[in-house]
């Protein structure tokens, strides 16, 4: 069966089986008023209403908007099927559909809908598929798109589309089925759920390629208009001609798709080669930068050759270059880097000590790659690495060190570049390290709490995950609601029988060894176990279960200052309060976690009530506070910050993950929650599924990967793989020690009577340390300049105060 792409890029992909002549006329919209059913209830409230049952094809649509009650709207659901029933068998020539996406919210459309048809309702055969490829989600602006197939030749009284949705929401307004005189072909054999489970993955592939396509398009135009003359005469007609390859590929056909891919990518090619000349390019680069698998990283102003790195004493570090292979023939490159040599001509072994890695592009739901997950290049802690590169595209290569048990001093290394078998010298730069008399203390000895929902016990991480936690800078591990002990209560006595403590204990175990807090997430929703909160004996059951919980992890070796309880989670209620209260009463010395995020409804003094029961309070950071109401809550929560002293963490929650900003996303959290005042930060999450699919688990907010799932020829050298996210989160946690000891080194110049000339012109050299990473986010030294200044100030009051001040 042959599945291509009829219908213009700038429309969506279409996928149909079979054509029509340009005789068939279709009739109007045959399902217009007919009933319907669906395989999983709408579960979206802000749209629900009793009218979703017939809204969908009642004629009236008013662009799926998810904040009335005419859209029909899904939210966690990964597949969803409506199946509408015509009355009677008419033939089918077209399926149209309204959906929404784009905004803030992160709503996107349907990544592929099949289409399937039935006379009886039992057997189903393949009609058609839609894709959105080749749509731009655009995340400014809240807007529907119109879905449609053309030139179906189909038959049937029952009309089936199963949407393979974007897991978080799926917004459907109205859905149109219009007859045609053109007669249906002989049949097939009926579809399979197999058969179909492929279908949608096809659709998905053809929607990546066309959405990849998209991009190359857009680079090759730019790309030749800068060459001007210098371009090959014939790019027009051969993009051209790449559109109507890409329109009609079956996706069917791996290797059909795996040609087209290799055509575009050498006509790219074809195109940079006038700007920068035939064979390998490399140049060094920023390492947090945006990398799209589709765009070329060799236009624009890069970094200095040479890698000049001060760093503290078993802090890690990061460099990165992009490969970039203008030629139609497969490249090697070997990654090499010299022996590190101190001053006094001594070497010290990399083992333990270096890790060369290479970026790989994985797909996204907004239909680009970005360059994200970094498997090892070679074997582990090896010096040596090769990496291909196919014609027409790049390598980011990555070069991750730690400065592990290296005495002060400076140190030379170099690192090369070898493209093989040719053996020509791609590029030879030296490597300088400055490691200063300060020591990175553990993950455990850190100032700042760090975490991440890393839930060993919901993730089923491999092995490996708490010491991976540990090595990325986290201290505080949140453990999944399946880690809850389970209690059980005798009503009628009013007490605690028993408690199941197996499920926390096993959590415990997955740990290996004590982090410096441990917090149990209840879940979104917890039912208290049936126990009414507001009753005398529900309150005394569950501070009776709150203490033996508490006692249960002291016998553990887990005392209660290194514990806390976190019952709701993103919920500022009467609820929370009450949960808080009884848990105080229970034991003042227990501690609450409370996340707060700003929303309308919420209002300063029920903020200020839970002041008092909440030890470590939350802030969900780097969100909007225009509204009015919005920035109320912030000055709410500074006022009970200053008013009952709780520890200050803050976290951020946005997805999907891989399309946030390493830099200014997961390595600032740590700045600007030093900004505020606080002490803790994090984010959602650690893993959440098949982080190699865009389109399996979630919205990948994970910032790891499995080896074990990888694609074929991703080095398993390692169970859990970083990506450039993990990575830039952990520098941003060592950059708080940064912070933290400077403000340290500036309150004991203070105590000390240090003239105060002195202790405030080291303030505003902090201060201002803060503010240009936070407000220059296209400086791309700022991370290492700020750090440099800030050990100055560190060496300098120090030794002042060692001369007497």
């Amino acid at each position: 069966m042959r599945i291509s792409v009829l219908a213009p890029l700038s429309v969506g992909l279409v996928l149909a089986v079979g054509g029509l002549g340009l005789e068939a006329v279709l009739a109007d919209n045959i399902a217009l008023g007919k009933p319907y059913k669906w395989s999983t209830p709408p579960r979206y409230g802000g749209c629900a209403d009793e009218g979703d049952a017939r809204q969908l094809t009642d004629g009236a649509s008013y662009g799926a908007d998810w904040t009335v009650e005419s859209t029909v709207g899904w939210v966690h659901q990964g597949r969803v099927e409506v199946i509408i029933d015509l009355g009677s068998v008419q033939p089918i020539g077209r399926v149209v559909f309204v959906a929404a996406g784009g905004g803030l919210a992160d709503v996107f459309f349907p990544a592929v809908t099949a289409v399937l048809t039935s006379e009886d309702g039992e057997a189903w055969y393949l009609a058609g598929a839609i894709g959105s490829g080749a749509l731009v989600q655009d995340r400014t602006k809240e807007y529907s798109h119109s879905f449609e197939t053309t030139e179906l030749r189909a038959r049937g009284r029952y009309v089936r589309l199963v949407y393979q949705a974007e897991e978080r929401y799926l917004f459907l307004d109205e859905i149109e089925v219009h007859s045609t005189t053109a007669p249906a072909p002989e049949r097939g054999e009926s579809i399979t759920a197999d058969e179909l489970d492929a279908v949608l993955k096809r659709g998905l592939t053809a929607r990546w390629v066309a959405g990849e396509w998209l991009g190359f398009r857009e680079q090759i135009e730019e790309l030749a208009e800068a060459a001007g003359a210098r371009a090959p005469m014939d790019i027009p007609a051969r993009v051209e001609e790449m559109d109507a390859r890409v329109a009609a590929m079956d996706v069917s056909d791996a290797q059909e798709t795996q040609t087209l891919r290799k055509a575009y990518t050498e006509l790219r090619a074809d195109v940079a080669q006038a700007l920068y000349g035939a064979g390998p390019h490399v140049q060094r680069v920023y390492p947090w930068g945006e990398f799209r698998g589709e765009t070329l990283p060799v236009t624009g102003e890069g970094l200095p050759a040479s890698v000049d790195i001060t760093l503290w004493q078993d802090e890690y570090e990061s460099a990165a270059w992009a490969v970039t292979n203008l030629t139609h023939e497969p490249l090697r490159v070997t990654f090499r880097a010299s022996p590190l040599t101190d001053a006094d001509g001594r070497e010290y072994a990399w083992e333990d000590r270096l890790w060369l890695r290479y970026g790989i592009p994985v797909p996204t739901r907004v239909g680009f790659r970005v360059v994200d997950a970094l498997p090892l290049a070679g074997n582990r802690d090896g010096d040596v690495a090769e990496v291909d590169v196919v014609p027409g595209e790049y390598r980011l290569l990555w070069l991750s060190l730690q400065a592990r048990d290296l005495p002060p001093g400076e140190y030379s290394a170099e690192i090369r570049l070898q493209a093989d078998p040719s053996g020509d010298l791609l590029l030879e730069s030296p490597l300088a390290l400055t490691v200063a008399p300060l020591r990175m203390p553990p993950a455990d000895e850190r100032v700042l709490s760090a975490y991440s929902w890393e839930q060993l016990t919901g993730w089923d991480q491999p092995a490996g995950a708490a010491a991976d936690l540990r090595a990325h800078g986290i201290n505080t591990f949140m453990m999944h609601p399946a880690a809850l002990p389970i209690p059980t209560f005798d009503i009628e006595a009013a007490t605690l029988k028993s408690v199941d403590f197996a499920p926390l204990d096993a959590a415990l175990a997955r740990c290996e060894g004590q982090p410096r807090m441990h917090g149990v997430f209840w879940g979104g929703n917890p039912s208290f176990w049936g126990l009414d909160l507001h009753s005398a004996d529900g309150a005394h059951m569950l501070k009776q279960f709150f203490r033996a919980w508490a006692e249960h992890l002291e016998e553990a070796g887990i005392s209660r200052n290194r514990f806390f309880f976190y019952p709701l989670d993103e919920e500022t209620s009467e609820r929370l309060i009450r949960i808080a209260t009884l848990i105080k009463e229970a034991d003042p010395r227990l501690s609450v976690f409370w996340n707060h995020v700003n929303a309308p409804g919420v209002s300063p003094e029920l903020m200020s009530r839970v002041g008092p029961c909440a030890d470590i309070a939350c802030l969900k950071i780097l969100t909007a506070v225009d509204d009015e109401d919005l920035s109320e809550q912030e000055a709410a929560f500074r006022a009970m910050r200053d008013k009952h002293d709780p520890l200050v963490w803050t976290y951020a929650c946005k997805g999907p993950g891989r399309l946030m900003p390493p830099d200014t996303y997961y390595r600032d959290l740590a700045w600007e929650t030093f900004r505020r005042g606080g002490t803790g930060t994090g984010f959602w999450c650690y893993a959440d599924g098949d982080g190699w699919d865009a389109y399996e688990g979630g919205l990948h907010y994970g910032v790891v990967y499995f080896a074990e799932s990888a694609p074929p020829g991703v080095t398993r050298a390692e169970p859990i793989i970083p990506s450039r996210r993990w990575e830039a989160f952990r520098e941003g946690a060592e950059d708080f020690e940064y912070l933290a000891q400077a403000r340290r080194a500036i309150a004991a110049a203070r105590d000390e009577g240090r003239e105060a000339s002195t202790c405030d012109r080291a303030a505003a050299v902090l201060d201002q340390s803060v503010g240009t990473v936070l407000t220059a986010s296209d400086r791309p030294g700022r991370y290492d300049d700020a750090r440099e200044e800030l050990t100055r100030l560190i060496l300098r009051l120090r030794a002042e105060a060692g001369n007497g001040g």
